[in-house]
């Protein structure tokens, strides 16, 4: 309407009052904004809270008066506070923090190169940072690890930093070495208990190892030779009868001339062991009738036989065997 008038030829003292409240009332409340924002510069509410920070003021104050000084200059006050704060985080060794505060700075209108500077600085703490904490880690580990503190305890074991690491830099050379050594200690822990003949123990080792990504070859050939051992073992506690293996030589037991003179007939149960080479040992009397007179004549004879290999899996293995051996009067 005041445009209205002034086409009209009838601009009067009205309109230009009009205007002038208009101006006023702009001007007024620029003012305002830049002295919340100056209230909450003072206060460290650069970018928060949600509208009742700094910079809100400043922009509110910018939409009324775009090309007012005052705004330029709070606006670089507040750039200024800004980078101040993206400072203080990367001394205080916090580049995710600088980065936040160095964006906002950009948000706000800094210098491009100040902004690039603040993010290479935090780009290289991060760099720093990272490589410290790799390098205690890979020190905890080891120190695990010669200690003997492969699995537990859960949050203070080489399995526990060995993750660690992981998650930190997976690709980093110290993660690498780690990871080997950490397979190779498992693999070597079941082996000893495979020699051990705790074959219950071998293999959770064995799994550990699976898991944490031992060389594969090397798992396998273990598996297998754990599986060999427990089959030998299974055997070597368990008898079958001498009659279902091979016989390659026999030695008949002598006939005790004292028994022969009494005219004595009697048995004797012997248990023994083939051994994977086919001799016979650990050969012990479970029975005999009558006692204490055949029982040296089956031991003599037995430990002289031999037997055919029993082979599984293309390897020689123990089993053992019990036989009756009979003393009879030839008639």
């Amino acid at each position: 309407m005041l445009d209205d008038a002034a086409r009209g030829g009838h601009r009067s003292m009205l309109v230009d009052s009009a205007r002038e409240r208009l101006t006023q009332q702009r001007l007024g409340g620029v003012a305002d904004f830049l002295k919340r924002a100056r209230e909450a510069l003072a206060d460290g509410h650069l970018v928060e809270p949600a509208e009742r920070n700094a910079r809100f003021y400043i922009e509110s104050a910018r939409a009324l008066a775009p090309q007012d000084p005052g705004v330029a200059q709070a606006t670089q006050a507040l750039i200024a506070r800004l980078n101040v704060e993206a400072d203080k985080a990367l001394t205080a060794g916090d580049p995710e923090r600088a980065d936040r505060w160095a964006a906002a700075a950009a948000d706000a209108g800094a210098a491009p190169a100040d902004v690039a500077a603040l993010h290479a600085e935090a780009k290289r703490l991060r760099g720093v940072s990272k490589a410290n904490s790799v390098a205690h880690l890979a020190q905890a580990f080891n120190e695990r690890l010669g200690a003997g503190r492969l699995i537990e305890p859960a949050g203070d074991s080489a399995q526990f930093y060995l993750a660690k690491l992981v998650q930190t830099d997976p690709e980093h050379n110290a993660t690498q070495l780690a990871r080997t050594a950490f397979g190779t200690r498992l693999l070597d822990e079941s082996r000893g208990a495979l020699r051990a003949q705790d074959y219950a123990l071998a293999r959770r080792w064995l799994t550990d190892a699976r898991t944490a990504g031992a060389d594969p070859a090397a798992v396998g050939e273990l598996d297998s030779a754990i599986g060999v051992a427990q089959e030998q073992a299974q055997r070597a506690a368990s008898y079958v009868s001498a009659s279902s293996l091979t016989r390659t030589r026999y030695v008949p037991p002598d006939f005790p001339l004292e028994a022969r003179k009494h005219g004595l007939e009697g048995w004797v149960d012997v248990q023994f062991l083939v051994n994977p080479d086919g001799s016979v040992g650990d050969v012990t009397v479970v029975g005999a009738q009558p006692v204490g007179v055949f029982e040296q004549a089956a031991l003599d004879a037995v430990r002289r036989w031999r037997y055919q290999p029993v082979m599984r899996a293309g390897q020689g293995i123990g089993q053992r065997a019990r036989v009756r051996l009979r003393f009879a009067m030839q008639r």
